[in-house]
């Protein structure tokens, strides 16, 4: 695929960077279908025997009710081979899938179990299997659990076989943090409650290659008092921390940690007003802590521009080098006539020391889907994905392609196209055993079923 020009922000100039000529670029693969139809894609992994497996979730029917967690569709590409096989369907499916050793998968299972679509009562488990898509049976972890509704549990890996789940759970006025952890090779142990008052949300989850977790979230106390970010940190073999308030919140968090290879703590959000005015901006914050070590000065990266919702993800991952790497749709006044604002994509770097440099524009719009890095290569380059000609911005969806930008440790970013042009969205990105990334998306052709799509970039 042809590559495409990058826009630069004028602090990235100042600092020296520039768009290389993109001739010597590698290119993507053509395009290939997962499966369909699709509606709205959950992401793939790839194992270190070269099997992907794909996921992604089906629209429902004009007269199926919204369940507390549809149907997904679950697909394999063999090593070697273009496309992928028949699909299968998993009712339970709640997140991507994701992998640990060299070619496991855990899956995150949850299953109604009473209540209603607004204060429903669910099951949560887990389902082990490989890559190559030999899955399991559920093993439970907490039963009747009366979820909040307004988000799923969420999971996480740790390449040595951690895994972690986090929910919220409704106690009267109360929305209680919940976490079960299972160490590498045991099983999980209870679910304990890390923020049993006030008003949690927003849970993400993080694991370092050593098993070190981070958990993120908005907090908002009883009384009524300001909403935060706060943080609780398990070390490998330990206990969990103490609450560690990060920075403020504002109603709307998509909060991202991280952990590098040494130990050091990341965590980034962005967070806007959850009014119904949302007359407030979309404003990205960002904190580093060394092992052992107390968190540094917040970091303001992006003040935002105009109230409209970011219509991208905020994605952060450890560099092997020590850093990071974040990227975030901003929000900004609108540049184009028709159109309520722009979304440039954005990214910042930090280096060993924890601390972002100035951010990088690479798009004047899109909508930011994923982020891929090598956490133990240190000259290896970070993979960020976004779909172009977000709806908000008044560009025509029939231009819409997913693009990726390669981000060495050294040097200015290369910009390539990745899938066809037309109704496309949602990237999802995986490295293989040689961290060359691959990407799935959805093709929603106005005229035709949606179909989840891949390619890979050539070595």
């Amino acid at each position: 695929m042809r590559p495409i020009t990058a826009l630069i922000s004028s602090a990235a100039v100042c600092a020296g960077l520039a768009v290389p000529a993109a001739a010597g670029a590698a290119p993507w693969q053509e395009p290939t279908d997962v499966g369909s139809p699709a509606a709205a894609n959950l992401g793939h992994v790839v194992g270190d025997d070269g099997f992907t497996l794909s996921a992604w979730r089906p629209p429902l029917g004009a007269d199926e009710p919204t369940p507390l967690v549809a149907p997904a569709l679950v697909a394999v590409r063999p090593p070697g081979q273009q496309g992928f096989g028949p699909s299968r369907r998993i009712d339970d499916l709640a997140a991507r899938p994701v992998r640990y050793a060299k070619t496991r998968a855990a899956l995150l299972r949850v299953r109604q179990s009473g209540g209603s679509q607004g204060a429903p009562v669910a099951d949560v488990g887990v389902s082990y299997g490989r890559t190559s898509g030999d899955l399991g049976d559920t093993r439970p972890i907490a039963a009747d659990v009366p979820l909040e509704a307004s988000g799923l549990p969420v999971i996480a890996a740790s390449p040595r076989g951690d895994v972690a789940v986090a929910w919220i759970e409704r106690d009267a006025d109360r929305r209680q943090l919940r976490v079960a952890l299972r160490p590498a090779g045991g099983s999980f142990g209870a679910p304990v409650t890390l923020r049993g008052s006030g008003v949690s949300t927003a849970p993400a989850l993080s694991f370092g290659p050593q098993g070190d977790l981070l958990l993120a979230y908005q907090h908002a106390p009883a009384d009524g008092g300001s909403r935060r970010v706060e943080v609780r940190v398990h070390r490998a073999g330990g206990d969990y921390g103490g609450v560690i308030d990060v920075g403020p919140a504002s109603g709307v968090t998509d909060a991202a940690p991280a952990v590098g290879h040494d130990g050091r703590l990341y965590v980034a959000w962005g967070t806007q007003d959850g009014g119904e005015e949302a007359n407030e901006p979309y404003r990205v914050f960002a904190r580093s802590a060394p092992r052992g070590g107390q968190f540094a000065e917040l970091q303001g990266l992006d003040d935002g521009g105009a109230a409209w919702r970011s219509p991208g993800r905020l994605v952060l991952a450890a560099r092997g080098d020590g850093g990071a790497q974040l990227a975030w749709t901003s929000v900004q006044p609108p540049q184009a006539p028709g159109a309520v604002a722009s979304f440039p994509v954005r990214t910042a770097r930090a280096g060993a020391d924890g601390r972002f440099a100035a951010p990088v524009e690479l798009a004047a719009d899109g909508a930011v889907g994923d982020l891929a890095v090598s956490a133990t290569d240190p000259l290896g380059a970070a993979t960020l994905a976004w779909s172009t000609a977000p709806s908000l911005s008044g560009a025509d969806p029939a231009t819409a392609r997913v693009v990726a930008a390669r981000l060495p440790a050294e040097g200015a970013p290369t910009i390539e196209d990745v899938s066809e042009v037309g109704h496309v969205g949602g990237p999802r990105l995986a490295l293989d055993a040689a961290a060359a990334p691959s990407a799935t998306w959805i093709s929603s052709p106005p005229d035709g079923d949606g179909r989840a799509r891949y390619g890979s970039r050539m070595p």
